[in-house]
């Protein structure tokens, strides 16, 4: 169905990975992902974390598609990013609850 698009018809899509005996390799992909959103937003333009690809990756086809990008067996697939202009407003965070805090 062309109206079902897990990249949400974005038109940049970022493929985040990290070496595979990185024993840190998914929370330093994780910061760069963050950090990758965040920066998107401060420009206007929305994004959304992809998870999905890391699964995609570990079939026979995305280890084709791998190499053809460049990646060599040492790497992985962590993540990936679709970006691009939000379609309509964002919503409205919810309100916060007001004098709830907690200090550890």
């Amino acid at each position: 169905d062309e109206s079902s698009n897990f990249l949400y018809h974005a038109p940049t899509f970022i493929i985040v990975s990290n070496l595979k005996d990185n024993g840190n390799s998914m929370p330093d992909s994780a910061l760069a992902i963050g950090n990758m959103m965040l920066a998107a937003h401060a420009i206007g333009l929305g994004s959304c974390w992809i998870y999905a690809v890391k699964v995609l990756f570990s079939t026979e086809e995305g280890a084709a598609f791998q190499k053809e990008l460049g990646l060599s067996e040492t790497d992985q697939i962590v993540g990936s990013i679709a970006v691009g202009y939000p379609d309509g407003a964002a919503p409205q965070p919810k309100p916060r609850k007001e004098s709830f805090f907690r200090i550890v």
